[in-house]
């Protein structure tokens, strides 16, 4: 152990109820442990999940310095734990590694050859790492890639370029420009599709930038596929854009009055701005439990923000605040340590939220980590729901679908009743119900029109429903392509 972590604690706790930030909860135990350690500086990493709600194979990719030599390690982390598998090591600069599923596991970094930037990529698959494809080359400073399951976005010259991997999309095997003047940043949606994609950035002069979102679309009826660009803020200075796990959320920095300030945006609500005045809150990450929970008050659905600030003086904190069940006003301290952590990242690991950040003290960076189950005052619904001996859930198909889902059901005993299906957004609000009847066994399905209960078309996104027979419930979740 190069550090440890429990010294100063109870200093740090002293500090803490001075500054600003006030109403502290800690409702959840988050333990601190450090993930990756070895010699030098180790940064910039990136987390690939191949499961959902933390049930597959988990990655962390990053960055190492040593004695001039970069180098880029790749690990897995779940089911097992592996060793550090060297991606590539050299003299020249590596750096900005991402990480997504391809051929196995795709990982991708930026490399400084002859005084000019390219983009390089290996697959690794069944323990075996693939020669080097370059993905392109000739590039200028501040690229900034960043990777999808099918897509890499990256910024030349302040234009935005795509280029997919896979056949069936438009962009495949060739760049193609999204946005020509002065863009930066880019943050590509990771579950994409070969008919959908979604890529949030930067755009505008240093110290005066807005955010912007550019989708892709495939049309099924016309065949026509294009992109589609939206400016999404209008601050002073906005910046560091990411999407939350699903694409329907975003999370930035704003500067306001002075303050590094996170703003929340959704389709589903206002906009939420951060209530600090004195300190920073920077490099925000918008995450949620990947199912239905439910609060004291019959609420669906926690979510949260991680991020880092500057509130306790010399030293740079990960925190994380709460948006659900009465509690906006709880913010936890995670890091809890001495030095400078930073550039929170959230990962759903087995059963437990897992906030992975850079943690840099007497002059060395290493990546630290903090596992919690989920918080205890909230319960999954999903077990609750679906253990049921009478009612059977067989799923909705298509899924993903792009204009109606058949949602079925099986029942396995004569009953007369009305059921409700009631469908849900990702933050918990109800936005369609429908009913029918069941009046003997069998198996049963409700066509949802992708409508909503205004009228309105339902955005592309994750959307959960429960099947309400009174007694009994059942629960599934959904993802609509538009």
């Amino acid at each position: 152990m190069k550090r440890y972590l429990t010294k100063l604690r109870f200093i740090l706790l002293f500090i803490f109820l001075i500054v600003e930030i006030t109403s502290i909860t800690f409702g959840q135990d988050f333990e601190v442990s450090e993930l990756i350690t070895i010699p030098g500086d180790n940064r910039n990493f990136d987390i690939l999940s191949s499961g959902w709600e933390g049930s597959g194979d988990i990655f962390i990719c990053w960055e190492n310095y040593l004695d001039s030599v970069y180098t880029i390690y790749l690990k897995q982390i779940q089911p097992s734990e592996s060793g550090n598998i060297i991606v590539v090591s050299d003299t020249v600069p590596n750096t900005n590694p991402q990480v997504a599923i391809g051929e196995g596991v795709k990982i991708v970094w930026q490399s400084f050859v002859n005084n000019h930037w390219q983009i390089l990529c290996k697959n690794y698959k069944n323990d075996t790492l693939s020669n080097v494809i370059r993905i392109t080359d000739s590039l200028s400073d501040n690229i900034t890639p960043s990777l999808s399951n099918n897509r890499i976005a990256w910024i030349n010259e302040g234009k935005l370029m795509v280029k997919a991997f896979c056949q069936g999309c438009a962009e495949y095997d060739k760049p193609v420009v999204i946005d020509s003047i002065c863009c930066s940043n880019p943050d590509i949606y990771t579950d994409d599709y070969y008919n959908y994609a979604s890529i949030l950035y930067e755009k505008g002069e240093e110290g005066n930038k807005q955010i912007y979102k550019a989708e892709y679309s495939y049309h099924y009826g016309s065949n026509d596929s294009y992109w589609t660009k939206n400016k999404i803020s209008d601050g002073q200075n906005d910046i560091n854009p990411r999407f939350g796990i699903y694409p329907e959320v975003l999370v930035y920095q704003s500067f306001i009055s002075d303050i590094w300030k996170i703003i929340i945006s959704s389709y589903f609500w206002i906009e939420y701005i951060s209530d600090n005045s004195y300190c920073n809150f920077k490099n925000p990450f918008f995450f949620s439990y990947p199912q239905v929970t439910k609060g004291m008050n019959n609420e669906y659905t926690a979510f949260f923000c991680a991020f880092d600030s500057d509130s306790l003086i010399g030293n740079q904190e990960i925190f994380i605040k709460t948006f659900a069940y009465g509690e906006q006003d709880t913010i936890i301290n995670i890091s809890k340590s001495p030095g400078i952590d930073r550039k929170p990242y959230v990962e759903i690991v087995a059963d437990s939220v897992a906030i992975i950040w850079e943690h840099e003290e007497n002059g060395e960076t290493d990546i630290w980590w903090a596992k919690d189950k989920y918080n205890p005052n909230y319960g999954s619904i999903e077990s609750e729901l679906n253990n049921l001996s009478n009612y059977n859930l067989k799923g909705n198909y298509p899924n993903p679908f792009n204009i109606s889902t058949a949602i079925c059901f099986q029942v396995e005993s004569n009953i007369n009743k009305n059921i409700e299906i009631n469908i849900f957004n990702i933050l918990g609000q109800l936005v369609r119900n429908m009913d029918t009847v069941v009046n003997k066994k069998g198996l049963y399905s409700i066509v949802w029109d992708g409508t909503l209960n205004d009228g309105s078309v339902a955005q592309t996104g994750d959307y959960f429903y429960i099947i309400d027979f009174g007694e009994s419930q059942l629960y599934g979740k959904m993802t609509m392509i538009k």
